[in-house]
């Protein structure tokens, strides 16, 4: 199931607005061994030609965990597991989330950090990231850090390749070095930068398909269950 929660018909899928097709599961022939480059470049021109993101991805079946739309990123499931599910209304029109008060008033907090500044973020992705940026301002490469983005952005986006949920509706994200790293251009996030975020459990959208070079998001799988 992708390390999604619930599995329903088609039908029930259109009747409660669950329409866009994100993944396609295909069986290569007996006996040839494509590279993943090639059969991306087949499949590409079978994308909308109103594509949001006009990128294709091939993973073989033993090359991840869970086979979703994103697999760089935690499953939802999982992202609930690290940091607490919450109930939320979506605006129809802006997809902008409105959180139960309880949830965000105990985990979102703000607090000044280490190259960043202020910034308002789960408690538990904050330490992180606070770690991570000691790690850049003791390597001595903090200038290379101008500017940084929203942390905590809860917004239900449908055709988002991440996911209509994703890390930043948990406060589990953030974007740094926006300047220079449009979406889909080539990325120049220097790269204490990216080993620190890394190293710290988020993962860096710089290498993804349709990049996106300022993007982290927290992806380090929770502990198992006991």
């Amino acid at each position: 199931m992708g390390g999604y929660e619930l599995m329903v018909t088609r039908g029930t899928g259109e009747d409660i607005g669950v329409t866009h097709e994100r993944y396609v599961l295909f069986q290569v022939r007996p006996g040839a061994n494509p590279p993943a480059a090639s059969i991306a470049g087949q499949l590409l021109p079978y994308l909308p030609e109103d594509a949001p993101f006009y990128a294709v991805e091939v993973r073989a079946p033993d090359a991840v965990v869970f086979r979703r739309a994103n697999d760089r990123e935690l499953p939802l499931i999982l992202l609930k597991r690290r940091f607490g599910e919450f109930a939320a209304q979506p605006d129809p029109v802006t997809g902008e989330l409105t959180i139960e008060p309880a949830w965000v008033q105990g985990r979102i907090v703000s607090q000044a950090v280490p190259v960043l500044g202020s910034i308002s973020c789960h408690r538990k992705a904050l330490v992180e990231i606070e770690d991570a940026m000691a790690r850049v301002e003791a390597d001595g490469t903090a200038t290379l850090v101008t500017d940084v983005g929203d942390c905590f952005d809860p917004t239900a986006i449908v055709d988002d390749p991440d996911g209509t949920l994703s890390a930043e509706d948990f406060g589990a994200a953030i974007e740094i070095n926006l300047g220079g790293n449009e979406p889909g251009e080539e990325p120049t996030q220097p790269d204490s930068v990216v080993r620190a975020m890394m190293s710290n459990g988020f993962g860096w959208g710089g290498r993804d398909a349709w990049p996106q070079g300022a993007q982290f998001r927290f992806r380090r799988p929770p502990p198992p269950i006991a």
